[in-house]
């Protein structure tokens, strides 16, 4: 039952955290009707629910177990309570009644004098407890970067000092527990004399024989298992609840918007968010870029259009709006045309990656509208992510090179797939052969994808496509934005499939940790296979070389108020 119930209630967590929109049919008409297509990047921005890992992996399986462990202890009573009560009703009503009394008022003094207290304790240590857990795994992460800043120490003390918060708040709520178990105890031992004083008027009047009150004591033991099961159980049930309002938080900040703060939702929101909560209307959107994907040709057949976008930083409470092109204080206005490759240059802090992260659908606050006709849309971030294997850190190099389709074996056949950011949409595309599929890539379309990105020799040491490793590790920084080129030329072969509609590449100093002539090499390679389809590129940079590299170029500048 615990593995059941925790395998239903972490996948329908995932499934609201990591949303998988592979499959839908999303038509430009309906596209900016996703208010949140990518809740964990939105959580993380608004940091409104912390640590949502430990949420998922530790709070839920630990409040499935309570709950079963309690259930089967009430349960157990119950089966108790049915067979006694019966007998304490026929011996004396009077004991059966006072019983259900007393326990009315030990468990609503309970829940008075100890809910509130040792409930927020609880969440203070499980907030303490995921923090230092998180801090150990940074630690883990980032071993090289404190290694060369000889930055051991400085991390024990802060360690310390996060463990520090946690013992501070676990003697908290020991001190709860210690008056809860008091109270309990006191209260209990009271239950002891309970059916002989009641039942002693009786026995002295020779109204009931001295083995009557003996099943009496017998009988009210077992009923009041019942009676007192909150009051009894209360500091398991505190903790439970602990649990339930954390996960219950992550549940609502991925329902609601993200932007609102959980602490800040009425139980009663809460718990009427629990089944789907349907996103605003975008009419009703104040404040919000207009991310258009369109069917019909843009502007001088344009892949991508910029129509007065001004970029506001989710920075929280404050304003902040970033740079313009040009710094036009109406906004950034741009058309991309096939076969151009456009360098966005511009200090940094001016916004330039923001701007890849709007056209991306990552960020959508400020004003404006990005328009692009393409189905065929490719995202290479600064820092490429290097997933792990299933079950252990190391994963084969034919999983890194097919991430994030390691799963997926053929095209869905109702359009053209767009890789966005890491993201796989299907959407409907008019082209001369629609409906036609490129195949699955061969082992030696993924071999040459590597040699094209100047991998072949990393490949060749690692012992060939299906050597595992922990990547993430094993190649160095320009490796592994070498190995983001080689996944896009999986998706860009040398051959152009009949039907490939036109592709847009966006990238964010893609190549800052190669050297300047791996990086023209690959600049060369992709350019020469997104021209072959009719494509254009974007790219964000500061090197000098890339102009060269590239047929225009624009400055972000602040813009002038």
């Amino acid at each position: 039952l615990r593995l059941l119930w925790r395998s239903v209630a972490t996948t329908a967590i995932l499934e609201k955290y990591l949303p998988d929109h592979g499959g839908e049919v999303l038509k430009p008409a309906v596209i900016n009707k996703l208010e949140k297509p990518f809740p964990f990047y939105q959580l993380k921005l608004a940091s409104s629910v912390t640590n949502p890992d430990q949420r998922i992996a530790d709070d839920i399986e630990s409040a499935v177990a309570d709950v079963v462990d309690l259930g089967r202890s009430l349960l157990g009573n119950l089966v108790s309570f049915v067979g006694f009560s019966t007998v304490m009703i026929q011996k004396s009503p009077w004991v059966f009644f006072s019983l259900l009394l007393y326990a009315a008022v030990g468990t609503l003094i309970t829940l008075r004098g100890f809910a509130q207290g040792l409930t927020a304790a609880q969440i203070n240590v499980r907030d303490r407890e995921a923090h230092f857990r998180s801090s150990l795994v940074r630690v883990d992460e980032c071993a090289e970067e404190i290694a060369f800043y000889g930055a051991g120490g400085a991390e024990r003390r802060r360690l310390l000092g996060s463990f520090g918060e946690l013992v501070r708040g676990g003697f908290r709520v020991l001190r709860w527990y210690t008056g809860l178990q008091s109270f309990q105890r006191t209260y209990s031992w009271c239950t002891i004399i309970l059916p002989s004083v009641i039942m002693a008027p009786q026995y002295f009047r020779g109204e009931v024989e001295f083995g009557a009150i003996s099943q009496m004591f017998f009988a009210f033991s077992s009923v009041k298992g019942v009676f007192m099961f909150v009051a009894d159980h209360f500091g398991s049930i505190a903790a439970l609840r602990a649990k339930i309002e954390r996960v219950d938080a992550l549940h609502c900040s991925l329902s609601l918007d993200i932007g609102t703060d959980p602490q800040l939702v009425s139980p009663h929101d809460k718990l009427s968010s629990l089944p789907l909560v349907s996103p605003p209307n975008v009419e009703d959107r104040v404040n919000r870029i207009r991310l258009q994907r369109v069917n019909e040709p843009l502007p001088n057949s344009a892949l991508l259009v910029l129509d007065g976008v001004r970029i506001q930083a989710p920075t929280g409470g404050q304003t902040q709006l970033l740079g313009t092109i040009g710094g036009d204080p109406s906004g950034s206005h741009l058309q991309l045309l096939p076969g151009q490759a456009l360098l966005l240059r511009g200090p940094s802090g001016v916004g330039k990656s923001s701007l890849l992260r709007v056209i991306a659908g990552l960020w959508d606050d400020g004003l404006g509208t990005v328009q692009v006709s393409t189905c065929n849309v490719f995202f290479l971030p600064q820092s490429p992510y290097l997933p792990f294997g299933a079950y252990r850190a190391a994963s084969s190099f034919r999983d890194q090179l097919l991430f994030p389709d390691s799963e997926q074996t053929e095209e869905k056949p109702e359009g053209s797939r767009v890789a966005l950011g890491g993201r796989t949409w299907v959407v409907p595309c008019k082209s001369a052969a629609h409906g036609s599929v490129a195949p699955p890539p061969s082992n030696a379309d993924l071999l040459a994808a590597a040699e094209a990105a100047q991998l072949g020799g990393v490949l060749k040491a690692a012992g060939g496509l299906d050597a595992e490793a922990d990547w993430s590790t094993r190649l160095s920084g320009g490796e592994r934005q070498r190995l983001a080129f080689a996944r896009l030329f999986v998706r860009l072969p040398q051959d152009v499939h009949p039907g490939t509609g036109q592709c847009l590449v966006l990238l964010d100093e893609a190549t800052a940790a190669c050297d300047e002539e791996a990086e023209r090499q690959l600049y060369l390679t992709l350019l020469q296979r997104v021209r072959a389809r009719g494509g254009a590129l974007l790219s964000v940079g500061h090197r000098g070389s890339l102009r060269k590299l590239h047929t225009d170029d624009v400055e972000l500048s602040t813009a002038c108020q």
